[in-house]
């Protein structure tokens, strides 16, 4: 799992007492929160500076996480707050925030980022990602408890207490460029969290803001070796390659005088993780099944949590949001009304796809060609502001195929936009979902009273449709690696739908907040292009 939060780090700037009360002014900064199966990350996101990595923890080394309302004042009676942050449960105003306090360090205090948001809809996310971290913590307990049991008859890595590596300091080799990060690799998985971009000679390129952050199953690494290419001084080069759907070559560079004990470490977590593997798979064990079993070729089991309030949260905890896979399990549907495209199953499938962080919205009809007739012009001006958008396409053989766009459709663009959030995907006769592949960047592009199109490279264009919405192309296309969506190439459309997160009426108007505004260029990959949208 990597899954990423845009939060706000509260900080006491100034305690002041004053006859019976305590008086605190607070600062704010942006960061992230990353969660992956084992720990958790803080970031700085602030744009005038660097990513720098701010608080680590693993799960078993969470003391308290505690959720309340923001409050500036305490009387005497109520006992201090440890970082100087004060949050009150009792309390039923200010803004909604919860307090995580490991077993040693200091405590942190983060808000939800999000500044369209009512405080119900902001106590909603808050409560959200406290239900994902408790969820986790406690998978993560219990898979290592059942991988331990497994495995107890070969004296393996867990036991002997050597399950994990962090290498901090070392960089990434990436077709023109070197990133700066460090890597965690345990039984589960192997992540690299990025902190900064360099150019071939070194020099870190400030104006480049994309991620390169990534996240792979440990078992999936099938060689781990030394090589003789020469990339960073005074570091020894390694590759990495993997098997499976997403095989690739990782080139990583590490500082000489560890890179023997790094890679002999390194070795064995992989080769453990494959014999934990095996173990896993030959199990008869009926609660180890439970936990452990799930074919490659369908989506992973979701857990949910009902909390006090009874608001039910639905948690996947292995899936990373650009894989081809579900994101979660939906608990119930979500669309405001009836499709005339697609049955209650498909709009659950449907549904199960976007990310995270949408899993909670009402979502609401804004296009549909039977309900606001066939124009490109209607088309453009009721998706104004719309972000993220579902648009759903039957062709004259029935065929029902779409996609997730994470920003706003711009018909005023030359060049292509969006973020890697982006996917397309066949709900019929067939399901499957096609995510970015990173080889390029080709999301959206639209062009006013011209054409929509989605994705480019290969054999041409995903998703392609013409000024008049009547006819549309597919094809293989390198943005996405997808099949043809329709019965064939060309295909007549013969209904759209576009399918958006319901406007929440605040005092800020009713601007919606894509994906790219939401969680910046660090969380989500977009186009070097720095125009805006002109709805935006």
């Amino acid at each position: 799992m990597l899954t990423g939060f845009p939060m706000t780090l509260i900080s006491n700037s100034n305690t002041m007492v004053h006859t019976q009360n305590t008086l605190r002014t607070y600062s704010s900064t942006p960061v992230g929160l990353l969660l992956t199966n084992t720990e958790l990350f803080i970031y700085n996101t602030s744009d005038d500076e660097p990513i720098e990595l701010l608080f680590r923890c693993p799960y078993r080394e969470i003391s308290t996480l505690a959720t309340g309302y923001l409050h500036s004042s305490s009387t005497k009676g109520l006992p201090p707050a440890v970082d100087g942050v004060l949050i009150d449960n009792s309390a039923t105003q200010g803004q909604y925030s919860m307090k995580l306090t490991p077993t040693q360090g200091r405590a942190w205090t983060l808000m939800s980022f999000s500044p369209g948001d009512t405080p119900d809809i902001q106590r909603e996310r808050v409560l959200k990602i406290v239900a994902i971290i408790n969820t986790v913590k406690e998978e993560t307990l219990h898979k290592s408890t059942t991988s331990l049991k497994s495995s107890s008859s070969s004296k393996n890595l867990a036991a002997s207490g050597h399950d994990n590596i962090t290498i901090s300091n070392m960089y990434y080799k990436l077709n023109g460029l070197i990133i700066q990060g460090e890597m965690y690799l345990s039984l589960q998985r192997m992540s690299f969290i990025q902190k900064y971009i360099r150019d071939p000679k070194m020099n870190v390129i400030k104006k480049c803001t994309d991620n390169y952050s990534f996240s792979i199953e440990t078992k999936s690494i099938f060689e781990c070796k030394r090589v003789e290419t020469k990339i960073v001084k005074h570091h020894a080069t390694v590759r990495l390659s993997t098997e499976g759907e997403r095989a690739n070559i990782y080139i990583f560079c590490i500082k000489k005088p560890g890179v023997v004990q790094y890679l002999e470490q390194m070795m064995k977590i992989i080769a453990e993780a494959q014999v934990v593997e095996t173990h896993s798979s030959n199990s008869v064990d009926h609660e180890h099944d439970l936990m452990e079993q799930s074919s490659p070729e369908t989506s992973d089991v979701a857990f949910g949590e009902e909390d006090q309030d009874g608001i039910i949260f639905s948690i996947d905890t292995v899936n990373t949001k650009l894989d081809d896979k579900p994101t979660h399990k939906p608990l119930k549907n979500n669309f405001k009304v009836n499709s005339d495209l697609l049955t209650n199953d498909e709009m659950m499938w449907v549904q199960s796809l976007i990310p995270l962080r949408h899993t909670d919205d009402t979502l609401e009809l804004v296009y549909s060609t039977k309900k606001h007739g066939i124009s490109i012009r209607t088309f453009f001006s009721r998706l104004t502001n719309r972000s993220p958008c579902i648009m759903i396409i039957r062709d004259d053989l029935g065929h029902v195929f779409g996609a997730f766009t994470s920003d706003p459709w711009n018909m005023e663009k030359t060049t292509h936009y969006g973020s890697g959030e982006t996917f397309i995907f066949k709900v019929r006769p067939e399901s499957k979902k096609y995510a970015w592949t990173r080889i390029n960047d080709d999301f959206m592009l639209s062009t006013k009273e011209s054409f929509i199109s989605m994705g480019s490279g290969g054999k041409g264009v995903g998703l392609w449709i013409d000024e008049e919405l009547l006819y549309g192309s597919t094809n293989h296309c390198e943005t996405f690696n997808n099949e043809i969506l329709a019965h064939s190439t060309d295909f007549k459309i013969v209904d759209i739908e576009v399918w958006s997160p319901a406007v929440k009426k605040t005092t800020q108007g009713n601007k919606m907040m894509n994906a790219t505004e939401l969680f910046g260029t660090r969380f989500t990959a977009k186009p070097t292009g720095k125009a805006m949208s002109p709805y935006a």
